[in-house]
């Protein structure tokens, strides 16, 4: 089965990645029938294993075919990161509703983990989390998280003021206290640092 699944994702690269047209997809960020199709082809089922952990093997397929057709789709926000948070939700509803997002390809989400301190070097979840009433509210900042899904969300690492113990929390892009500033990268990826400021957040895992 994993022969025949590698060669499903060389044909795909061979027929949808076409040297010619790789100028044409860096410059869209990706290609929205690509997309659709690999959801079709239940590739992003690959993000919900029996364990309800990615599948480890098929997906190095998986990111091999995407690095030898330099594919621009958000599958990092589908197999990465995300997808390991995603399965390990505290909560069993928040875990199938982001799952099955990212099954169906319809949700990815972007993981929100690299900072930067004002020295210029990276640092590790300076990000704060505040327990409210509601919830958690998250403050600090986010640099260059890959694949930014506009409205699919962001999962977003953070130390808990009280236990001071870090964790995940699940965050929406047009939420209040929010502010994004998307960019993309030479290649054509997807990049976007985040602002946080008393934002209203979901607790995820730790």
């Amino acid at each position: 089965m994993l022969i025949l699944f590698e060669d499903a994702l060389q044909r795909f690269n061979r027929e949808r990645y076409a040297p010619v047209r790789l100028v044409e997809y860096a410059r869209r960020g990706g290609c929205r029938e690509h997309w659709s199709e690999m959801a079709e082809l239940g590739w992003f089922e690959l993000a919900l294993a029996e364990s309800g952990r990615p599948a480890l093997v098929p997906l190095l397929c998986l990111f091999r075919a995407a690095g030898e057709g330099l594919w621009r789709e958000p599958i990092h926000g589908v197999f990465g990161e995300a997808a390991l948070a995603a399965s390990s939700a505290a909560d069993p509803a928040l875990r199938q509703r982001l799952s099955e997002g990212l099954a169906s390809g319809d949700a990815p989400l972007a993981f929100a983990d690299r900072e930067r301190s004002a020295q210029g070097r990276v640092n590790t979840r300076a990000t704060s989390a505040q327990r409210r009433a509601e919830g958690y509210v998250l403050s600090g900042d986010k640099v260059a998280v890959l694949d930014d899904p506009g409205g699919a969300g962001y999962l977003v690492t953070a130390r808990d003021m009280e236990s001071g113990r870090a964790a995940c929390y699940r965050v929406d892009p047009d939420a209040q206290g929010i502010q994004i500033a998307r960019y993309t990268t030479v290649e054509g990826r997807a990049l976007a640092d985040l602002h946080m400021n008393q934002v209203p957040a979901q607790f995820v895992c730790d």
